[in-house]
């Protein structure tokens, strides 16, 4: 059975520290050799503006095989300017677009504000909590 993936945080990445996604497969031929990503900055809902130039690129980076998988690195760190990008993965000639991410956010504590708890959440709420 052959199952690859475009795998990265649905959360979110924090600027100023690593950003990494990565690409499994049980095909070594899945990503060739000379493949790239390209971010292109987006909105929320994925929307790339006509025209728009790529943001960063760079190389696919094969990592090896394990867990009867190859996997291959993408490391986009150099994002800055918190906002909204989309990840394209492109094989060299004719090979075309591999996978492409929805939107993924980048920001300043993105971690942390995802994690907090809604003032009408009942985990946020004192008189939820059982009595001892």
């Amino acid at each position: 059975m052959n199952v690859s993936g475009f795998l990265y945080s649905q959360i979110g990445y924090d600027t100023g520290l690593p950003m990494t996604a990565v690409i499994r497969s049980g095909n070594r031929e899945h990503v060739p050799d000379g493949a790239t990503f390209e971010l292109y900055a987006s909105d929320e809902e994925g929307t790339v503006a006509g025209g728009a130039r790529p943001t960063g690129s760079g190389a696919v980076r094969y990592w090896g095989e394990t867990w009867n998988a190859h996997w291959w690195e993408i490391d986009f760190s150099g994002i800055r300017k918190a906002g909204w990008y989309i990840i394209s993965i492109t094989a060299p000639g004719p090979g075309g677009e591999l996978h492409r991410s929805e939107p993924i956010r980048v920001g300043e504590n993105v971690l942390w504000r995802v994690q907090q708890p809604r003032n009408d959440d009942h985990r946020a709420r004192s008189d939820a909590l059982p009595r001892l």
